[in-house]
């Protein structure tokens, strides 16, 4: 039994995968709607001189049409009255050009003077959101804080759909509006929040706590515009930065305070994109699956090679585990399914051990 258990297990990572297509521009031939709601810019975030410019944004999800929930990577909940989208933060690019369909720019000057500073692909999600950039020298990268006609764009990418207008100022663009230093950033985002809270019509509360302070769903909007921001305005959060809080805590449904937390890290980290688009692509499923099926697989692995070498079964158990315990730090298992196992697995163990002492 034990020379056919490793091979078995080996088996499970050389099953052949084949990409899985998603949306072509051949059958959505023009972008949905979308808008670009505000533009605010801000300095000295992080350092001195550096220029922070945040905006609010909306790319419609339920038109009768085509709209950008079928641009997702997952389309599961697309087919509802209304829309509910399982992974609405997974934008999936044309699989015919291979281009992202939208374009998040910053540009200053006008008419012929127009220069296009910094330009993104990566817009966070579908429906309503924050997206952000960070220059860290502002007049040295040629975005002087406060500059005139400097103005952030969204618009759909001409490389997928070349008919499509470019943005204006008032078309799908917005001139900043220059609000100050940390104190103004902390105010402005947390309106910002609340505005995202009330279009998005969800519970009182769940972006922005009695305490009028950012949630842990909420501050998710907040890095997904600017990565690590929590950390450095922790002031405006319900948890953030080295900050402890005397708030009446707000009663929640969700995740553990630890679990969201780590999501949170997670999912401003660059590896969430690639984990996503490696499952999506490739597998069919979403990050959070293929991480669990991964490590799962792991564990096993390395449980069934423990004991094909040492044939105990309590050593094999404490490894599974280790590495069922990584996964916690990448949107995998949670961290309540963790404990539990653990729990059951202690039980069992003191069952074992208990039954094998002398009467």
């Amino acid at each position: 039994m034990k020379k056919i258990i490793l091979p078995a297990l080996l088996l499970f990572f050389f099953i052949p995968s084949t990409p899985i297509l998603a949306w072509e521009s051949t059958t959505i031939t023009s972008p949905p709607p979308f808008q670009i709601l505000s533009a605010q810019g801000y300095q000295n975030i992080f350092s001195n001189g550096d220029v922070l410019i945040i905006s609010r944004f909306h790319l419609d999800q339920d038109e009768t049409g085509n709209d950008w929930c079928d641009m997702l990577l997952n389309t599961q909940g697309c087919a509802s009255t209304p829309v509910n989208p399982a992974a609405p933060e997974q934008i999936d690019a044309d699989s015919i050009t291979g281009f992202s369909p939208m374009l998040y720019e910053l540009y200053t000057g006008t008419g012929v003077n127009k220069i296009l500073q910094k330009q993104t692909i990566d817009v966070p999600r579908i429906n309503r959101g924050l997206i952000g950039f960070y220059i860290s020298d502002g007049s040295g990268s040629g975005v002087p804080y406060g500059g005139i006609g400097t103005h952030a764009c969204l618009q759909p990418n001409q490389s997928i759909w070349p008919a499509a207008s470019t943005s204006s100022v008032g078309n799908g663009c917005l001139n900043i509006i220059w609000s100050g230093t940390k104190s103004n950033l902390v105010t402005d985002l947390k309106i910002e929040i609340q505005s995202l809270e009330d279009e998005l019509v969800l519970p009182k509360y769940e972006l922005l706590s009695s305490a009028n302070l950012i949630t842990y769903r909420g501050s998710k909007f907040v890095d997904e515009a600017v990565p690590l921001l929590t950390r450095t305005i922790g002031e405006a959060f319900v948890i953030g930065g080295n900050r402890a809080i005397e708030a009446t805590p707000v009663p929640s449904t969700s995740t553990l305070a630890l679990q969201s937390s780590l999501n949170t890290e997670y999912s401003a980290s660059p590896m969430s994109t690639h984990v996503n688009s490696v499952a999506t692509d490739y597998f069919g499923v979403s990050g959070r699956v293929f991480t669990v099926i991964l490590t799962t697989a792991a564990a096993f692995l390395i449980a069934g090679v423990m004991f094909v070498k040492t044939g105990n079964g309590s050593l094999s158990f404490i490894s599974a585990m280790s590495i069922f315990s990584i996964s916690i730090f990448f949107n995998g298992i949670s961290i309540g399914v963790l404990f539990t196992t653990l729990a059951l697995g202690s039980l069992i163990a003191a069952g074992f051990f208990l039954r094998k002492m002398p009467n």
